[in-house]
């Protein structure tokens, strides 16, 4: 959707471009609306401040990933980059099964 919202600017279609900003601010606007509703959803008595600054944080990594990237870009193409990322997100999620606590030994039969 961002290439599409660079082309608008590209071809000089104002009209377009606005449309893509819209979709764009949405999608952003429906992604920090749902994270923070999970976080409350989630959230122990007395937690919620920390666990929102958390989500808050994340949320705007991942909003200037993208210009990041395109900074970074010189150094290695994209593929290599994204490879990296993809990397670093399949450490994170394995870190955290491991931080899992097992089952109780109430359900082993």
């Amino acid at each position: 959707m961002k290439e599409g919202a660079a082309l608008t600017v590209a071809l000089h279609l104002p009209v377009l471009n606005a449309v893509a900003a819209v979709l764009l601010g949405a999608g952003y606007g429906f992604v920090l609306t749902y994270s923070l509703g999970e976080v409350a959803r989630l959230a122990r008595p007395g937690e919620l401040a920390g666990l929102t600054a958390a989500a808050y944080a994340l949320i705007y990594v991942g909003m200037f990933m993208p210009p990041v990237l395109a900074r970074l870009q010189h150094l290695a193409g994209l593929p290599y980059l994204f490879c990296g990322l993809a990397r670093l997100a399949t450490c994170a999620l394995l870190s955290t099964f491991r931080a899992l606590p097992g089952p109780s030994p109430a359900h082993r039969a």
